[in-house]
């Protein structure tokens, strides 16, 4: 842990004991931190000689920050899924993996940031676009037969992304398809699931995104709204993560490349930088 305010200002040192509070907030014994001096009573049944004994004092949870052990650096706390379905706990700049930065990010910092900056000429370093999120959609509709669909399809995508997807019936009603209980309609399941990555822990997903799923998906024509690429993947295979032997069945997925460019045509450059394939027309 490391303290970021107070009069230990920059110590670094490892929590000794949390101290409950019934107030509901959190505070930390630190080892070296904050150091006080109290007077002690000679007490031989406990082995204790008493005088002036210096320990440490509690902080409150806002003091501090968590450092990562393997890559140094302050951090929060993300989740990550494994290949065999368990969560743990990883550190949001490195992932568990000791780097400072995913491929893509590096690759982003010091080859596409200079490339934009001379094709379009900006001033300020915040305004070159970046990649805001990627989302990955499958349909599920054939669920309305067999619920457990559901459950296969959405741990495919938690295994792909690495972060829990959401399940959710879709806006559009269709009386012609039969669910469980008659056709869909309100109420009934005509489902799908889909999943964001979004933050820096996840851009291992917008990694494997642009490394593996381009070579086998169709081909991005264009920008389909304003700083927004979609392509779609045929099958789910492509992702390392899934195993071949569990798979039922083949499940195409829409992918969608947010970005927080202002035009088409820099979304167009800023994904041409980092790899993505687009079609010459």
């Amino acid at each position: 842990m490391l303290v970021i305010t107070g009069k230990d200002r920059g110590k670094k040192g490892r929590v000794l004991k949390v101290v409950p509070s019934k107030s509901g907030k959190v505070r930390l014994i630190v080892e070296g931190v904050n150091l006080i001096k109290r007077h002690t009573k000679p007490n031989p049944g406990k082995n204790i000689k008493g005088g002036i004994v210096e320990r440490e004092a509690s902080l409150h949870a806002s003091n501090v920050q968590l450092v990562c052990p393997e890559c140094g650096a302050q951090t929060r706390i993300g989740h990550k899924m494994l290949g065999d379905g368990r969560k743990v706990r990883v550190c949001r700049k490195c992932e568990g993996s000791g780097r400072q930065m995913t491929r893509l990010k590096e690759k982003y910092t010091k080859e596409v940031v200079p490339a934009l900056t001379k094709e379009f000429g900006y001033k300020n370093i915040m305004a070159v676009p970046k990649i805001h999120k990627v989302v990955v959609n499958m349909g599920l509709g054939e669920a309305t037969a067999n619920a457990k669909i559901i459950e296969t399809g959405a741990d495919e995508l938690a295994r792909i992304t690495g972060q829990k997807p959401v399940t959710r019936r879709s806006k559009k009603i269709d009386r012609a398809v039969q669910g469980p209980q008659g056709p869909a309609g309100r109420g009934r399941w005509s489902p799908c699931a889909a999943s964001a990555c979004g933050s820096s822990s996840t851009g291992s997903c917008r990694s494997r995104c642009r490394a593996c799923a381009t070579s086998r998906a169709c081909r991005p024509r264009g920008s389909t709204a304003a700083a927004t690429t979609r392509f779609g993947l045929k099958d789910q295979l492509l992702f390392p993560e899934i195993d071949y032997m569990k798979v039922d069945k083949a499940r195409g997925m829409n992918v969608s490349v947010v970005t927080t460019a202002r035009t088409d045509e820099e979304a167009r450059k800023l994904l041409q930088f980092i790899g993505m394939p687009f079609r010459q027309n």
